[in-house]
């Protein structure tokens, strides 16, 4: 505790009444609070990038087979229901006849815009008009294999790619197209996972090769003033974006086929472990060593209640911060060491040698976000968040419910 200094320069003081006594502290190297509980779970995959290994999940249509069992899945049209004709709208999702095979893609002598999702391609192709055929890749069409870890640590960290098995009629389809078209645009989300399933798609298909080799479209929002932009300013692919891709999923992969195998042999068989939740387990086990190997000290603080020579004036604290010649802090480690300071400031003179000024600038609390707002409420109101709410949303009830809190 920093000794408090008075304000008066140069005052004589006398000690109160009741002389100093040496208070017991608990020590400032008091033992940590644990940070946190490791969690532990399944992770599956949705149509990106998964930890550990991923498995492809396909939506059944819901009807059932005269024996009992679901029916085949249902697939959507490769083309994510763009016209064959290529009008630039987009036809109604056709369901596919369970052998894999998807309805071809007719992009001759018009520009192909590929985007991630079917739902987004209807919207786009209706913006963009009849001299683009819009489609969808529908997600990744390449990933790591399954069934090795497709990572040589020892060239650098290179991946080996394998097209998806169930992608690869899609990925045949859109390379049809893509030859055909006049141009190629790659409209797929504007992240790093987006850009690397264009960066994928551009691979897989050979486009580097063309003549007018594939463009990069962004829009953040799908309007006809923000897809227009985009398209007007396109671009090459941002390797950066994509660098950054491979990395958490080469990452990804390292950790959970290594560390996964540990966790079914030690814990139980089906969990799998992540780039994030493996670190932050070993954060808590090495917190939680540091507080089973802490040591407690014991230390003790000299406190004394001080005024100005004035009956009149009030008293103020002040403690005992170090011995005179000496920088250093005092650091008293035992009782019998308090007590014989006691002794010897006990009846003692105190003088204030100096008066340190300072300008202290405190600025005002940020403005409340629903957060930050409901997090007040909680800890200063004991309000739910749900009351919270609404009271926000009812502005002239908050003063019934302040007077019931204070009344309570």
């Amino acid at each position: 505790m920093a000794a408090r200094k008075a304000q008066t320069p140069a005052a004589k003081t006398a000690p109160d009444a009741a002389s100093p006594a040496p208070k017991s502290r608990a020590s400032a190297n008091a033992k940590p609070a644990a940070s946190g509980k490791a969690a532990s779970g399944k992770s599956t995959a949705s149509g990106k990038a998964s930890n550990g290994k991923s498995t492809a999940n396909r939506k059944s249509d819901g009807k059932s087979t005269a024996s009992g069992k679901a029916s085949a899945p249902a697939r959507r049209s490769a083309n994510g229901g763009a016209n064959s004709a290529g009008n630039g709208r987009a036809a109604a999702p056709r369901r596919g006849n369970g052998g894999g095979k998807t309805a071809p893609i007719n992009a001759a002598g018009k520009d192909l815009v590929i985007v991630e999702s079917p739902a987004k391609a209807r919207t786009v192709a209706q913006i963009l008009g009849s001299d683009y055929v819009v489609t969808a890749s529908q997600g990744h069409l390449r990933d790591l294999p399954k069934s090795k870890i497709g990572v040589d640590v020892a060239q650098d960290f290179e991946p080996s790619y394998v097209i998806m098995q169930d992608k690869r009629s899609l990925l045949s389809q859109l390379k049809k197209a893509g030859d055909a078209a006049n141009q190629i645009y790659l409209a797929t989300d504007p992240d790093r996972e987006g850009e690397a399933i264009s960066w994928h798609l551009q691979q897989a298909a050979n486009w580097e090769q063309r003549a007018a080799p594939p463009k990069r479209v962004v829009f953040h929002e799908i309007t006809r003033e923000a897809v227009e932009e985009a398209f007007s300013h396109p671009r090459e692919v941002d390797m950066q974006l994509v660098n950054a891709q491979q990395a958490r999923r080469i990452l990804d992969r390292l950790v959970g086929y290594q560390i996964s195998p540990l966790l079914w042999r030690r814990v139980q068989r089906g969990l799998s472990a992540g780039r994030v939740q493996s670190v932050s387990l070993r954060m808590v086990v090495d917190r939680e060593r540091e507080i089973q190997q802490f040591v407690p000290v014991e230390s003790w603080t000299l406190d004394a209640m001080l005024r100005k020579a004035e009956a009149a004036a009030a008293p103020f604290p002040a403690a005992l911060h170090s011995v005179k010649g000496q920088r250093q802090r005092l650091t008293i480690a035992n009782e019998t060491d308090a007590r014989r300071y006691e002794q010897e400031l006990t009846g003692a003179a105190y003088r204030v040698a100096s008066v340190a000024k300072r300008d202290v600038r405190q600025r005002p609390a940020a403005p409340f976000t629903t957060s930050t707002m409901q997090q007040d409420a909680g800890r200063k109101l004991r309000f739910t968040a749900q009351r919270t709410m609404s009271i926000a949303q009812h502005p002239h009830r908050a003063v019934v419910d302040a007077e019931r809190v204070v009344e309570g």
